[in-house]
């Protein structure tokens, strides 16, 4: 089965040229031009991105970068990235997602391309396959956890009301995630990004609950409902974001599944660059209407190609 995001012969290219003799162990330091495909911008307060070569064992970066909105990847004091020659004797590339502020030589967890160096060449892929392409959803707009007012809608849950079994039921159809990674929920309201949390399959509960109050074991308030994932948006929430009976307003915001990392601390988390669905809530949202998923591992699946010049 192949790998999503076959890399189109227009991808966006940025090199790391350099040149130097050789390295204290004999090996010549040789130039790397990396291409990347459907990279995702970081706005710059929640992060960057930083390529690595593995050589005998240790990582040794390549650069750090993003991706301006037009697709151009720069260098994070612009323009191309600093000329960083790397040993022949590279034996794989990879690239991660840093937090804000980074600045040491040891990549984070968030590690979302990577590719083993053959014949000079790496070809850089997520661990999603074709399976990927047939994940859908739908979400509501809902505060069944810390419901007050039937009529608040301040929160989002993946999934739907059966008023017939008067029950919530899962609205995600998902793979499992692959080992080490976990879907990940996100509101991204007015550039602010708000957690809905972690999980593994689409009938688990989330591991996120500080915006509402709960832990990501408790079950919903409905006992005959099924676990799934979701937050209200009630409390603790970032500086700039409204409180109070329906609000915050999530009209207009972006709602993002994407993959993570399983192990990444909260605290370091901005959505991955993999996405497997989004969604942009309605300017006026009705309260418990579903709605549905857009599927874009077709354009939003990032790829790339490593090859020694």
């Amino acid at each position: 089965m192949r790998h999503i995001g076959a890399i189109p012969a227009s991808l966006l290219g940025l090199a790391l040229a350099g040149c130097g003799p050789v390295t204290p162990g004999g090996a010549e330091l040789l130039p790397l031009r990396l291409s990347f495909s459907q990279l995702v911008p970081i706005e710059r307060r929640y992060g960057h991105y930083e390529a690595w070569a593995r050589v005998g064992g240790q990582a040794v970066s390549l650069g750090r970068f993003d991706r301006t909105e037009d697709g151009v990847p720069v260098g994070l004091g612009g323009g191309k990235l600093p000329p960083e020659p790397v040993s022949a004797a590279a034996t794989e590339v990879f690239v991660t997602q840093e937090p804000p502020g980074d600045a040491d030589a040891r990549p984070s967890k968030q590690v979302f391309l990577r590719g083993a160096i053959v014949g000079g060449e790496a070809v850089l892929r997520t661990p999603l396959t074709e399976a990927w392409r047939e994940a859908k959803g739908v979400y509501i707009l809902d505060n069944p956890f810390t419901w007050q007012d039937g009529t608040d809608y301040n929160g989002i849950w993946f999934g739907y009301y059966d008023r017939d079994a008067r029950a919530y039921q899962t609205g995600l159809t998902l793979p499992e995630a692959p080992d080490g990674t976990m879907y990940a929920g996100w509101v991204i309201l007015k550039g602010v990004p708000l957690r809905v949390g972690k999980f593994r399959t689409a009938l688990d509960n989330d591991d996120w609950g500080v915006y509402s109050g709960r832990t990501g074991a408790s079950e919903l308030i409905d006992p005959v409902g099924r676990p799934m994932p979701g937050e209200d948006f009630f409390t603790n929430l970032p500086a700039g974001v409204e409180t109070g009976p329906n609000k915050p307003n999530l009209g207009g915001a972006t709602v993002i599944v994407s993959l993570e990392d399983a192990t990444l601390a909260h605290e370091d988390q901005y959505p991955g660059p993999v996405r497997v669905l989004t969604a942009t809530v309605p300017e006026a949202p009705e309260h418990m209407k579903p709605y549905a998923f857009r599927n874009v591992v077709g354009e939003q699946v990032p790829s790339g190609i490593a090859s020694f010049q």
